[in-house]
């Protein structure tokens, strides 16, 4: 099974990461450093505060009380979506990957009888038995147990201990995304099937520049056909994934202006005759600055031989690289990036692009990242962590780049329009914890991000994590949380340091002050949830988030739950209850706070 997970979390990133659709970008400041490589975890993104995943170690201990539990035909019967898998590292349980509503769904599974079915994100199927004497499936080989507990099937491999957690789906849902699956399943089989999971630089492509000449015609709209003396590409790399091949081209800009940057590849067959054509490009690169430009190749021909060539017109930005701070610092598989603009103007798009390379100097991945939540503005800083990919990286380049629209219209400082009412620190294991209750004290609803940076004792960003509420409404309260876990072995944490950005929301309308809360005590370490939707629109994607303090008024840990039946919301006038685990310590007492939004 974790082969089996593995192979679809590598295909997750690949999604949520290099497939994304290029935002504008431009080039700049390259450091290099030599760093050692530690165990990578496969997520890019550490996981944020849940019920299960604050108390991972709950999930073995359930699957061991629940194991006498009879044996009879049927008793696994349902659909179920993978809700949280735990790792095994150095004795201690990890979270490694979590659902989120907004990325989708990774794993779909139906049992009926001894037979299960698993679906993947790319069109995977799996078909297993089960054995209901011994509650035992085989996937991929590798032996699991089987265990009911309420809503939820935990699988547990009996070879490395990892824990797979599903939630059991009502008709309705399962109905939905078995729909969804079987159809990438049937994309999947009209495609030939491809030799790795594993992001790898091996291809069947090969780099040949032919002549001049017969490289293609490209619209005049994309400008000026670049010279290598106006242009030059400095290197040229290819990057297999699962989901397609991506062309990046190291550009440095010898032209006397900025100019918009587009980085045309071109891919042949055998006898020389065009497959398809991909691009990327950068909205402006200053001159004697750098840019890399990424393009994908999605055609399911991959090319014999490829060319390439770079073309330049006027920008509609301005590019302000030079404005731009970076911090850089190395911990294991974790590369953390603080970006600060020192200009006078928005940085409206800030982004990383990180080649990593091994002893020899061979190129081996790639990854990229954003800044800032609203741009990043004058004197302010954002940060990102990229990650590693589990490979043995000897060192690594990274280029940021940004440009502006000339805006110097200034942050809203978070201040003037919400009141702290509360801050919390708190760990779960080796969980480092913040969380905020703030109430909007303005007139006009907001977008309110809360992230979490920790520091050394030198000031460096050693670890980051956000979260945020997607609109809060003139006078309403909600508690935003988010967690992430220092570096084994790295820098001692000095400061947990928490930022708040608030962002114009025009796009929804607020929800939260028309939902009543309560929590109520429940069976086996247990808390209720319930809410009421009092207001004359749908609430989408309600969530519960529930603090639990000790009698000494301290927080002892905060899970959060979406309160709704179906369809994503919760209707005016309907009530729904949820439950939601409690610390296994115990606690005092609770608060409960809302976090919704409604279309408009």
């Amino acid at each position: 099974m974790k082969k089996f997970f593995v192979i679809f979390l590598s295909l997750l990133l690949v999604l949520t990461g290099c497939t994304s659709t290029p935002k504008p970008t431009t080039e700049a400041q390259t450091e290099n450093e030599k760093f050692g490589q530690n165990s990578a975890e496969e997520s890019s993104k550490p996981a944020e505060n849940s019920s299960e995943a604050s108390k991972p170690e709950e999930s073995s201990q359930e699957s061991s009380q629940e194991s006498s539990q009879a044996v009879e035909a049927g008793m696994f019967d349902g659909a179920y979506l993978l809700e949280f898998v735990f790792g095994i590292a150095d004795g201690a349980q990890t979270l490694e990957y979590e659902y989120k509503e907004e990325e989708g769904p990774m794993i779909y599974m139906e049992i009926s009888g001894t037979a299960m079915t698993m679906y993947g994100p790319e069109g995977q199927k799996l078909e297993n038995a089960i054995d209901l004497a011994t509650q035992i499936v085989k996937i991929d080989g590798e032996e699991h147990s089987l265990t009911l507990s309420d809503d939820m099937l935990i699988m547990v491999s009996n070879v490395d201990g990892y824990i797979y957690d599903f939630t059991k789906l009502d008709d309705a849902k399962a109905a939905e995304l078995k729909k969804i699956f079987e159809e990438k399943v049937a994309a999947a089989n009209s495609q030939p099937e491809e030799s790795s999971s594993t992001p790898s630089t091996e291809s069947s492509t090969t780099t040949t520049q032919v002549g001049t000449d017969e490289i293609p015609q490209v619209s005049d709209y994309y400008g000026t056909r670049a010279t290598d003396a106006e242009i030059e590409v400095e290197n040229f790399y290819t990057y297999q994934t699962d989901y397609s091949l991506i062309y990046l081209g190291v550009l440095k800009s010898h032209l006397t202006m900025a100019q918009e940057i587009y980085f045309f590849v071109f891919g042949f067959d055998a006898d020389n005759n065009l497959i398809d054509q991909v691009y990327g490009y950068q909205p402006v690169v200053s001159p004697e600055h750098e840019a890399v430009i990424s393009a994908s190749w999605y055609n399911e021909t991959i090319p014999d031989h490829v060319v390439y060539a770079a073309y330049y017109t006027d920008p509609y930005n301005t590019d302000c690289t030079d404005d731009l701070d970076v911090q850089v610092s190395f911990l294991g598989d974790q590369v953390t990036v603080e970006v600060t603009n020192t200009g006078t103007t928005v940085a409206d798009t800030v982004m990383s692009s990180i080649l990593f390379f091994n002893e020899q100097g061979e190129f081996m991945a790639y990854d990229y990242s954003y800044y800032g939540f609203d741009g990043i503005h004058p004197g302010e800083s954002a940060l990102s962590i990229l990650y590693t990919w589990d490979q043995q990286y000897d060192n690594l380049t990274i280029y940021t780049y940004g440009y502006t629209d000339g805006d110097t219209t200034p942050a809203i400082d978070p201040a003037s329009v919400l009141n702290v009412k509360a801050e919390y620190d708190f760990d779960v294991m080796s969980w480092m914890y913040k969380a905020v209750v703030v109430e909007n004290t303005s007139s006009t609803p907001y977008q309110v991000y809360m992230a979490l940076v920790l520091r050394d004792e030198n000031g460096v960003a050693i670890g980051y994590e956000y979260d945020y509420t997607e609109i809060l409404g003139p006078g309403e309260t909600t508690l935003i949380t988010t967690s992430t876990v220092p570096v084994d072995g790295g820098p001692a944490v000095a400061k947990r340091e928490m930022k708040l950005t608030v962002v114009e929301q025009t796009y929804y309308q607020p929800v939260i002050g028309g939902i009543a809360a309560s929590v109520a005590p429940a069976d086996n370490n247990k808390v209720s949830v319930t809410l009421t939707n009092n207001g004359t629109v749908v609430a989408k994607y309600p969530e519960a988030y529930v603090v639990f303090f000790d009698a000494a008024g301290q927080v002892i840990d905060i899970e959060k739950s979406y309160v709704y039946e179906t369809d994503g919301g919760l209707k005016p006038g309907e009530t729904v209850t949820k439950e939601v685990w409690g610390p296994s310590s115990g606690y005092d007492h609770t608060e409960v706070y809302v976090s919704s939004y409604g279309d408009k």
